[in-house]
């Protein structure tokens, strides 16, 4: 019935956290996405990191976000959206994890 209403496409399944609590290291880093740019990147080693790529200034970027499980789904989501928010104002996103933005040698408060 689903399928009919849209057309003959199947929706995709909705990732939750149980998704990726099983996934495995492999003979390769790989990742697994989520949605929005938020992705997650499984290394060799068996760690698994938060990732978004986002594109800014037409230049494809990469912010980390944090390792599973000390950033769960809902928090890595979470900082997606602020990421995207922040980039929205045409900052990129790194900018405000570093706390303020570098000031010129003279004190004087200019940016570069």
């Amino acid at each position: 019935m689903v399928s009919r209403l849209l057309g003959g496409i199947e929706p995709m399944p909705v990732k939750n956290d149980t998704y990726f609590r099983h996934l495995k290291a492999g003979e390769k880093d790989y990742k697994r996405s989520d949605r929005g740019g938020l992705f997650m990147l499984v290394t060799k080693t068996g760690s698994k990191l938060w990732r978004y790529a986002y594109n800014f200034d037409s230049k494809q970027k990469l912010l980390a976000l944090g390792q599973y499980p000390v950033t769960s789904l809902a928090d890595a989501r979470i900082k997606r959206d602020d990421a995207k928010k922040f980039a929205g104002r045409r900052h990129p996103p790194l900018r405000q994890s570093q706390g303020r933005a570098p000031q010129c040698a003279n004190g004087a408060g200019q940016h570069f």
